[in-house]
């Protein structure tokens, strides 16, 4: 882990950054604490403690084991002592994926997993409409988390109770294939095609989420296949909505039955929900500072 910590030191300087951790195990994620930085470990390799650095006063330069354990994909920090973890419930492969909140009262635990079983995505293109990879978690002012599902394709927010709901959805959307080499499409076996589609659809796979100084979650998504250069976006979404619909240009319609967002080129409006880099998308339902449990829901890769 480095930082900017050393301040510029002569007129026209800039500041150079300074090592402060070493000999980490796979850290993944971030966040800062009271003391300075905290950084997560073992999220593809072996797990480590949560560590905080301490960047100031008497004990400066040091590391404290903020939780003592944790194969930990993210890190958000609340306030005092209270954190959230991102972090596999089980030893398996293919265990279970949760937020893991941990307080002086005790430890909390959000079965993301289990929760994306019964809250199916409605735009799933690859016939596994309850797939979940969370990836990403912040946390909002009174200490509710933001999860971002890779492959849920989907916000999520989740109390310190461990409760979770449904933010909004990221929907598919058609990418041009022109970016790809010459015999991409290639198969032996069906030598009669001898080009690709000129276009295909990419699922949304959100992957990194933060909250502004606006109080609105910023969600970074990556675009899946074919993994078209230029269509990374990153959305602006309001953290009091239930059931939020993110399209951009050229997105595809849910599934029979699954709500549709209606789309705008105008400025953002109070009446808003999520908006990206590109184009505005008008919103479903909010509510107020906290949302009940929705049922909705979905994937990517």
């Amino acid at each position: 882990l480095a930082g900017v910590v050393i301040p510029a030191t002569g007129a026209g300087a800039k500041p150079a950054p300074e090592q402060l951790l070493t000999d980490l195990s796979s850290p993944n994620g971030v966040d800062i604490g009271a003391a300075g930085p905290v950084v997560s470990q073992g999220a593809f390799g072996a797990p480590g403690p949560v560590l905080e650095y301490v960047a100031k006063g008497k004990h400066k330069g040091t590391a404290n084991e903020r939780i003592g354990f944790a194969p930990a994909r993210d890190v958000a920090v609340v306030d005092g002592d209270e954190t959230w973890v991102l972090m596999p419930l089980g030893p398996e492969e293919d265990a279970h994926v949760g937020a893991v909140h941990f307080s002086s009262g005790g430890m909390v635990v959000a079965d993301i997993t289990a929760y994306q079983e019964t809250d199916p995505d409605p735009y799933d293109l690859e016939d596994l409409p309850t797939e979940s990879n969370p990836y990403g978690i912040t946390a909002l002012p009174g200490g509710d988390a933001l999860v971002v599902d890779a492959a849920g394709n989907d916000l999520l927010r989740i109390t310190p109770a461990g409760d979770i709901s449904t933010i909004a959805v990221f929907t598919p959307e058609i990418t041009s294939t022109d970016h790809l080499p010459p015999g991409f499409f290639d198969d032996p076996e069906t030598p009669e095609v001898e080009e690709g589609p000129p276009a295909m659809p990419a699922e949304a796979v959100p992957t990194t989420v933060t909250v502004g100084p606006d109080g609105h979650a910023y969600v970074g998504q990556l675009n899946g296949f074919p993994f078209r250069p230029g269509n990374a976006k990153i959305w602006k979404v309001d953290p009091t909505s239930t059931g939020a619909t993110c399209a951009a240009d050229g997105d595809l319609p849910g599934r029979a039955g699954s709500p549709r967002s209606r789309t705008s080129t105008s400025p953002p409006t109070a009446s808003s929900t999520c908006w990206s880099s590109r184009r505005v998308v008008s919103s479903p339902s909010r509510v107020g500072s906290r949302p009940v449990t929705s049922r909705r829901r979905r994937s990517s890769r």
